[in-house]
């Protein structure tokens, strides 16, 4: 007979949460800054090959999927809370 899988305690679902808030904004700040250097070199070295402009769709393509798991990753941080309390899973 097998046994149900355990459900985690409240404490890891929200360093879980946080895991994937944490992610979230780093996939968004990094695309940004990294497109934002990409940039300023295209300015500074005055040429604008094709290839700058690929890697610049490429980190605005980045910071808007980063984007979109922060909203996700809010989305879950407040139905989680709604579900368990404001303050579930938080340790003093």
């Amino acid at each position: 007979m097998s046994q149900p899988e355990p459900t985690p305690s409240l404490i890891q679902q929200r360093f879980a949460l946080r895991r994937e808030r944490n992610l979230a904004v780093w996939m968004t700040v990094g695309p940004l800054v990294a497109g934002s250097m990409l940039l300023v070199t295209r300015f500074v070295e005055g040429t604008a090959g094709w290839f700058h402009w690929l890697g610049v769709v490429v980190f605005i393509g980045g910071a808007v999927y980063g984007a979109v798991k922060l909203l996700a990753a809010r989305r879950a941080t407040r139905e989680f809370e709604t579900r368990y309390g404001r303050d579930a899973g938080i340790q003093d």
